[in-house]
C-alpha cells in the first residue's frame, strides 16, 4: 500500500513535461532561425541581386509578341505582318520587320504566300535561334537553286519541341527534305523542357515570367526555394559554385541528355521516312567551338552520332573550323551565325542534296 497522502500523481505527467519542453525548445529554435533567417533573406537579394532574374530589355521586347502553347510551350503571335514594321535590337544583329505565319513561325512573307498557296514545299527547316534567324538566307540560297524552303524553327526551343512542330506542322507541307537543325545547348534544353511538362505550369509562368528565363522549378519546393526565398537561393548557388570551383559549369551534357537528343533525332528521321522526305541532320556548332576549340557540348555531337549511324548528318564543326577566318561566320558581339556562317551552311545543304542519297 502506498504511504498516505503520497502523490502518484508526478510519475504520469512527467513524459507529458518532457513533450511540453521539448516543443518550447523547437519553437524558440524555430523562431531564433527565423529571425536570423528573414533579415538575411533581404541582406543576400540586396547583395546577390545581380542573380536574381530580370529581363533584359530585347526580352521583354519579343515576349510582348508571343503567345502560349501548351504543347510547344510558345509560339510567336499568328498572322503578324511585316507592314507592321515590328523590329527588335539584338546586340549587332538587325534583323527584318518580325512577319510570322498562321501558326505563329517567323517566315519572310514570299514564303508565307507561297506555302498558303498550296505546294508541297521543297525543304523546311527545324531548330532553335540559329535554324530561325537563318531563314532569310536559306531562302535566298533555295530560291537560287530552284528550291523552296520554309522555316519551322522558334528561339529557345529543343528537340522535343522540333519533333512536336515537325508532326502538328511539317507534315501536312508534304516536305521532301527535313532540315533539322540541331545546336549545342539542345542537350540541357531538353532536361529544362522535360521539367516544364512535370511542372503543370505555363511557359512563362515556368520560366520565371518570360519566355528564357531561368526556371522556377517542376516541384512545389523547389518553386519555394526560387520565388520566396530568393535571396538566400541566389547565396547557396553562389556559395556551391565557389565550393565546387566552378565545376557545374564543365561537366557538360549528361547521358540521359544526349540519350534524349538523340532519340528524338531517331524519332524525326522516322517521320520523314513516312513522309517519303530526306532527312538531314545539321549540327551547328557555336561560335567558341568554330574559333576556340569545341565545347564539352560539340563533343557530346560525337557520342550522339555513334547512336544512329544510318542518318545523314552535315556536321560543321570541321567546316566552320577549317575556314580562313572562322570568327568572322559570326557576328561580332552577339553569339550567333551571320550572313556568311548561314551562306556556308546552305552550300553544305545544298551540295548534299546534289548528291546521290545513300
Amino acid at each position: 500500500m502506498g504511504t498516505p497522502g503520497a502523490d502518484h500523481s508526478a510519475p504520469l505527467s512527467a513524459p507529458r513535461s518532457r513533450w511540453v519542453l521539448r516543443s518550447v525548445n523547437a519553437a524558440l529554435v524555430v523562431g531564433a532561425l527565423l529571425i536570423v533567417a528573414i533579415p538575411f533573406e533581404f541582406l543576400f537579394r540586396h547583395r546577390y541581386a545581380h542573380l536574381l532574374y530580370t529581363p533584359r530589355a530585347e526580352v521583354r521586347a519579343v515576349q510582348q509578341y508571343l503567345t502560349l502553347d501548351p504543347v510547344i510551350g510558345f509560339r510567336w503571335q499568328s498572322n503578324v505582318s511585316q507592314d507592321r514594321g515590328v523590329r527588335f535590337v539584338l546586340n549587332d544583329i538587325k534583323p527584318a520587320p518580325l512577319s510570322t505565319d498562321a501558326f505563329g513561325i517567323m517566315n519572310l512573307p514570299a514564303a508565307i504566300a507561297d506555302q498558303t498557296a498550296g505546294p508541297p514545299v521543297d525543304v523546311v527547316g527545324l531548330g532553335d535561334s540559329f535554324m530561325e534567324m537563318a531563314n532569310p538566307g536559306f531562302d535566298e540560297k533555295f530560291r537560287a537553286a530552284g528550291l523552296s524552303y520554309y522555316s519551322l524553327a522558334i528561339h529557345r526551343q529543343c528537340p522535343p519541341q522540333y519533333n512536336a512542330i515537325l508532326d502538328r506542322r511539317g507534315r501536312g507541307m508534304k516536305p521532301g527534305v527535313i532540315l533539322y537543325g540541331l545546336f549545342e545547348n539542345d542537350f540541357n534544353e531538353i532536361s529544362d523542357y522535360r521539367s516544364w511538362q512535370r511542372s503543370g505550369l505555363d511557359w512563362f509562368a515556368y520560366h520565371s515570367g518570360t519566355w528564357c528565363g531561368p526556371p522556377i522549378g517542376a516541384t512545389r519546393i523547389e518553386r519555394a526555394m526560387r520565388t520566396r526565398a530568393r535571396g538566400w537561393y541566389a547565396f547557396t548557388r553562389i556559395l556551391n559554385a565557389r565550393l565546387r570551383g566552378e565545376r557545374m559549369t564543365l561537366t557538360g551534357p549528361t547521358r540521359s541528355e544526349i540519350e534524349d537528343a538523340a532519340a528524338c533525332v531517331t524519332d524525326a528521321a522516322s517521320q520523314a521516312r513516312e513522309l517519303d522526305a530526306q532527312f538531314i541532320l545539321l549540327l551547328i556548332p557555336s561560335k567558341q567551338t568554330a574559333t576556340a576549340g569545341e565545347t564539352l557540348e560539340a563533343r557530346a555531337y560525337d557520342a550522339m552520332l555513334e547512336m544512329f549511324p544510318e542518318i545523314q548528318a552535315i556536321d560543321l564543326r570541321s567546316i566552320f573550323q577549317a575556314h580562313p577566318q572562322p570568327e568572322s561566320l559570326y557576328y561580332d558581339k552577339d553569339s550567333h551565325w551571320n550572313e556568311r556562317g548561314v551562306a556556308l551552311a546552305a552550300d553544305c545543304v545544298l551540295k548534299r542534296l546534289e548528291s546521290p542519297a545513300p
